[in-house]
């Protein structure tokens, strides 16, 4: 009986020796893969961004390559109609991002070659397009300038609701947050008709 027991404390300490074994084997694997993953990964994303760099060296020796002669009107308009579509990509840029080098270029020779157009033929329906365009683009950042504020100065106001909720009794601190924010509204309001009244 004294040798079946000792029999079966080998079988089950062997047994644990073997999962323990397994079980080191099956956790080495799943390292290796995570490494061969991360390896993969890193390659890629080398590749991708060797590919972007190559993309934007063409796109800058093809802007650098855009000639800008004043002495012939119909190069100098092809000019700018091929130089827009690089600007459409600058001023979609995300706020905060630095845009790419040639589309800072390609911006810089877009309003060069509109310059020269005005120069040589102010009254031409291509320049007054894009003069146009950019005038649109000046308004809508400036509303977007003037929402950013409103929008920042309410949030003042109910963090100061806040403080007076905490300190005051919070109807009126209510009613005082009210009248503030109704004074911001009036005031972006009436700066906003003065503005269009000096436009007209």
């Amino acid at each position: 009986m004294g040798l079946l027991g000792n029999s079966d404390g080998k079988l089950v300490t062997a047994t644990k020796i073997k999962a323990k074994a397994q079980n080191r084997a099956i956790n080495e694997e799943r390292r290796q893969n995570r490494a061969d993953e991360r390896f993969r990964r890193d390659e890629l994303e080398s590749e991708e961004r060797n590919l972007r760099r190559e993309e934007e060296k063409q796109n800058l020796d093809e802007v650098k390559n855009i000639e800008l002669d004043p002495s012939n009107k119909e190069e100098l308009i092809k000019s700018i109609t091929k130089l827009s579509s690089f600007v459409e990509l600058y001023e979609r840029t995300p706020w905060g991002v630095d845009p790419d080098e040639y589309l800072k270029v390609a911006k810089h020779k877009f309003d060069m070659a509109l310059s020269l157009l005005q120069a040589i033929d102010p009254t031409n329906p291509i320049l007054d397009f894009y003069l146009k365009k950019e005038q649109k683009k000046i308004e809508k950042k400036k509303k977007s300038k003037k929402t950013t504020k409103i929008i920042l100065l309410s949030l003042a106001s109910l963090i100061l609701l806040g403080i007076l909720t905490a300190s005051i009794n919070g109807w009126l601190a209510l009613i005082i947050v009210a009248a503030i924010n109704v004074v911001i509204y009036k005031w972006a309001f009436i700066k906003d008709k003065i503005n269009n009244a000096m436009k007209k």
